[in-house]
């Protein structure tokens, strides 16, 4: 079962409701993936960032994962391998 990640922004200034996207998604895939925490590894890492600014997406935070995905404020990005 692939293992996801969730890491979320400081949320000081956010266009979209960081919580609400973040259940969604869970939600959605109930089931078919394992949730852990950030640090742990994941095989993707979801980076959810409230705006444009995107300070959850930071190389520290990206090299935690093989694999992450990154949501900033209305945009999604492609799924990009790290490093």
């Amino acid at each position: 079962m692939p293992r996801l990640a969730i890491k979320f922004c400081g949320g000081c200034n956010p266009y979209i409701e960081r919580g609400l996207v973040a259940h969604n998604i869970r939600e959605g895939l109930f089931g078919l993936v394992s949730w852990i925490p950030p640090e742990e590894g994941a095989d993707l890492l979801l980076i959810i960032n409230g705006c444009l600014t995107a300070c959850a997406d930071r190389d520290e935070v990206k090299e935690k994962s093989s694999d992450f995905l990154i949501i900033q404020g209305n945009t999604i990005s492609t799924i990009r391998k790290a490093g």
